[in-house]
């Protein structure tokens, strides 16, 4: 398992520059008490970093606001990330995920969406697109425990519960080392 709110801070922290060349402004409202998500994180920062980049290309030389939300409840956590750009049109939104489908003509290779649904499905999650009054919500749904097989472009990656901690001296491991005579000295 995973911290999705720490993922969604790397991204940021990679796309800041381009956001403030671009004028849009980042807004960020992330879970204070956001539950683990499963799965791999890098392949879920590789689906939140092609969603923000597509918001940004949305706004491109326009500028406006790029917000990212994250929440979770007892069964998922989940991200939105919602641009107020020019939204998708209707012929392609329906298609969207389909490989090579762009709206970007040479800018894009049509293959980010189809990429980053084929991993949110692996992860036994949902990814969804829809437009809004200005601009996308781009939603990723995410499970907190595996549902079913785990597919093995993800098993090897996902990192477990286990978190090990350094060792810690104990007082008496201190005292023995001090009456010792402490560490060796470089008087030689």
């Amino acid at each position: 398992s995973f911290d999705l709110n720490v993922v969604v801070e790397k991204v940021i922290l990679l796309i800041k520059k381009r956001a403030k060349d671009e004028h849009v402004r980042i807004e960020k409202r992330l879970s204070e008490n956001l539950r683990d998500a499963w799965g791999d994180p890098s392949q879920i920062e590789q689906v939140v970093l092609n969603l923000v980049l597509n918001a940004l290309q949305a706004m491109h030389s326009k500028g406006g606001t790029l917000r990212v939300i994250t929440e979770s409840d007892d069964q998922e956590v989940w991200l939105e990330v919602r641009d107020t750009g020019t939204g998708i049109p209707p012929e392609i939104l329906a298609r969207v995920f389909a490989p090579f489908m762009t709206s970007r003509g040479e800018e894009g290779t049509g293959l980010g969406l189809t990429i980053s649904k084929r991993i949110v499905d692996e992860h036994k999650g949902r990814l969804t697109l829809e437009n809004l009054a200005q601009g996308v919500l781009a939603r990723v749904v995410i499970p907190i425990e595996p549902r079913g097989a785990i597919p093995s472009s993800i098993a090897g990656n996902i990192q477990t519960e286990a978190k090990t901690e350094p060792e810690k001296e104990t007082e008496t491991e201190n005292k023995e080392s001090e009456s010792a005579g402490g560490p060796p000295s470089n008087d030689d």
